[in-house]
């Protein structure tokens, strides 16, 4: 397994650095000594702030979770829990939008909530009221699911829909709807002007 590249702020999170570091150290079975190896891996510019952070001390006399912490709490502070709350109560599913794209979603926004055992009934709770399909949404409404089952009957619903559409050469229940809409409201009969008498729409064309 390849050691990681050097830790880049704009490419990702520490936290998400040390996960892959602590991936590569169980992967290669790596046997020197873990603060070497971060020292070694962070990069030039990550190991000056680092060298600052434990000024006056060297950071290679300090140990690995330490320095990991270090650099957590310099490039990953601990987001306020009741504006993550916040968000995760707001998240609903956008219009472009799949459903496993909104489940990975939630789950992320969750993950600095503090929800603890109640995790499973909040993503469950946000992932019901925050779906845009309507169809699905009063389905999930009828049972009392978990998060997991209620995510996956969604997803066989989805696909179930999506290959309907496909059988039916791409009309959807929804365009279906809004041909017979324009279709009704063209064939009601409109006013006649009170001017000329023709109806209210070939008035307009001439």
């Amino acid at each position: 397994m390849p050691k990681p590249d050097i830790f880049s702020e704009a490419a990702e999170s520490f936290r998400n650095y040390k996960e892959r570091l602590d991936a590569y150290i169980v992967a290669n079975d790596v046997s020197i000594a873990k603060s070497t190896l971060l020292l070694s891996s962070i990069g030039p510019k990550t190991y000056q702030t680092l060298r600052s952070l434990c000024a006056p001390a060297l950071p290679s006399a300090k140990p690995y979770e330490e320095l990991c912490e270090t650099l957590l709490h310099h490039f990953s502070p601990a987001p306020l829990e009741i504006i993550e709350r916040y968000k995760f109560h707001k998240r609903d599913q956008q219009s472009t939008e799949s459903i496993s794209q909104y489940i990975a979603s939630i789950k992320s926004v969750s993950e600095h909530c503090n929800f603890n055992d109640n995790l499973s009934t909040a993503l469950r709770d946000r992932f019901v009221c925050g779906l845009k399909d309507q169809t699905i949404q009063k389905r999930l409404l009828q049972e009392n699911l978990t998060f997991e089952t209620a995510a996956n009957l969604a997803l066989v619903m989805e696909t179930a829909t999506k290959d309907a559409a496909e059988l039916h050469g791409g009309v959807t229940s929804e365009s279906l709807h809004a041909v017979k809409t324009q279709n009704r409201f063209s064939k009601q009969k409109l006013s006649p002007c009170l001017s000329c008498g023709k109806p209210q729409t070939l008035r307009m064309l001439f």
